[in-house]
């Protein structure tokens, strides 16, 4: 193609030079345009900007709709099985309701508050919660992966439906229970394989926050993420329990739509997984120069250039995983040391679990009735974890001229005592005003999950806080693993001896809130950490 004229290289070498002394570089509109032009970083700032809102509000209105839609399947669930398992055991009480498949009965008879229909019930759902915590454990490295090569946007909706389809499976065997055994409601735990069940569903949704939030705003934006998945557990409870005073399908149906709402806007999330690729091909490059000087590649198996397959990948990935827990255990040990007090954290804040079975078996309370509790809970959780927490740090760092590290510590040795005082209370209450303010001690002690967290991440180096993280979640995978059996026994147990001891849960709990509360007592912050610096200080 012909250049038109007046280009430089259509010229001689004078005819060149003349424009280039005598005409301007550039036109005067030329110059106003290009001033009124924004600058490439400051609109890939305002890109980036409207990005991180997108994302933040969808993703807390996608943990809004899932707190909703799960505290609206827990109470109904929980009655019709417990409605089945009493027709099944005691026909008696089913007299004159013949049983119609896809009816759920709720009786009101005491006999399906004995022992053998609760134990049972107690054994279904403890074991329940074990299984659901097994795909998490298997599939979190891989789909992991997964995110990282095609992005968080799949992982997240695929983990939503498998949620979406454990809990069809469990509607279809409350439909069909003339035909199968409720005990079949444990495969419903084989669906979430699909994207990993709610292990790697609530990572996805961190990941991609992480991903557009800056550094410095990532506390304030998780924050209020907990806050609304609160708020959807408070609105739950009540919503759940006037639904269920019609129908229990009513209540099943509405979670289930909720779910599927959910779903749908997990495929609407923007995708996050290239906001970061300028710097992770920088990354990469550096290492593919850093390598080849060493005279190494990091190619997988029978290739040079080639990307290493997916499994070879995963296996690098899981290798790679451990050789970095074992260096962070070893060189970590003192936030290592803390990290075990999560397992007996969850063990004791997963008796909630149970709050519902227990208060219709100890003060003859229907479901409807029982699931208000939540609402109480949760609510008192939500005031602790955005009021009573933040103005308590404020005090300790302004008046008690504490450091960040000390105000945790502290806060979290006071809320472990709490917890302990609301489980005793609970077990001991003799009715349900004594329960309700049990219940409300409880939830003043909710942020020591948190606080445990904030300082395990405060005393590790900035390199290892993903691995810390990731291990702080395998503690709680392991201690909800092991809460399901434990309770469910316990509960048991206590329903058989009767009396005071049908909150034996609840006992068992504050045993293990001590055991937790022991360890962060005995642990001790690194030295000249426990004063906050003066500004003289470095």
């Amino acid at each position: 193609m012909r250049r038109p004229a007046g280009h430089p290289g259509d010229d001689g070498p004078e005819t060149s030079k003349k424009i280039d002394e005598q005409a301007p570089l550039l036109s005067n509109e030329r110059l106003a345009a290009d001033a009124d032009e924004p600058e490439p970083e400051d609109q890939d700032q305002d890109a980036r900007h409207t990005l991180m809102r997108r994302v933040v509000v969808m993703a807390g209105l996608l943990m809004f709709l899932v707190a909703v839609g799960g505290g609206l399947a827990i109470p109904p669930m929980t009655a019709a099985m417990e409605g089945i398992l009493c027709r099944q055991m005691h026909p008696e009480v089913a007299r004159g309701t013949p049983p119609v498949r896809g009816v759920l009965d709720v009786f009101k008879d005491r006999v399906c508050k004995e022992n053998d229909v609760q134990r049972y019930l107690a054994l279904l759902r403890g074991w329940g919660a074990t299984f659901d915590c097994v795909p998490g454990l298997l599939t979190a490295i891989p789909w992991g992966i997964v995110s990282d090569r095609w992005g968080r946007r799949p992982v997240l909706a695929l983990g939503l439906l498998g949620l979406n389809l454990s809990i069809v499976w469990v509607y279809f065997v409350f439909y069909f229970f003339d035909v199968f055994p409720l005990w079949v409601v444990w495969f419903s735990s084989f669906f979430m394989l699909i994207g990993g069940s709610g292990t790697v569903l609530t990572a996805m949704i961190y990941t991609m926050l992480a991903d557009v939030v800056p550094v410095a705003g990532r506390a304030t934006v998780f924050f209020q993420l907990t806050a609304l998945f609160l708020s959807g557990q408070m609105l739950a409870g009540p919503l759940a329990g006037t639904l269920m005073r019609y129908n229990l399908w009513i209540s099943l149906s509405a979670a289930l739509g909720l779910l599927v709402l959910s779903n749908v806007i997990a495929l609407s999330l923007p995708e996050t997984v290239g906001v970061h690729d300028h710097a992770r091909a920088g990354y990469e490059e550096l290492e593919r120069v850093t390598s080849e000087s060493d005279g190494s590649s990091t190619a997988g198996p029978d290739t040079d250039d080639a990307e290493p397959s997916l499994v070879y990948g995963i296996r690098q990935k899981a290798c790679d995983g451990l050789t970095e827990v074992r260096d962070f255990v070893l060189g970590n040990k003192s936030a290592s040391f803390l990290m075990v007090s999560l397992v007996f954290v969850i063990l004791g804040k997963f008796v909630q679990e149970v709050l519902m079975q227990y208060a219709t078996r100890r003060y003859e309370w229907d479901y409807a009735q029982a699931a208000f509790v939540l609402t109480v809970l949760s609510a008192t959780s939500l005031v602790t974890l955005l009021a009573l927490l933040p103005a308590a740090g404020w005090l300790c760092i302004s008046y008690l001229d504490m450091s960040s590290l000390s105000k945790d510590i502290w806060l979290a040795r006071i809320s472990g005592i709490i917890q302990i005082m609301g489980c005793l209370i609970i077990a001991l209450a003799g009715n349900g005003h004594v329960l309700f303010v049990g219940l409300v001690w409880f939830g003043l002690g909710s942020g020591l999950p948190a606080l445990i967290r904030s300082l395990v991440n405060s005393m590790v180096e900035e390199h290892h806080i993903g691995i810390a993280n990731t291990l702080v979640g395998f503690m709680e995978t392991i201690g909800l693993m092991i809460a399901g059996p434990i309770l469910a026994e316990s509960l048991t147990l206590g329903s058989a001896l009767g009396g005071v001891w049908v909150g034996l849960p609840f006992l068992v709990a504050a045993m293990l809130f001590s055991v937790a509360t022991l360890i962060v007592w005995l642990f001790r912050l690194p030295g000249g950490s426990a004063r906050r610096p003066t500004s003289s200080e470095p």
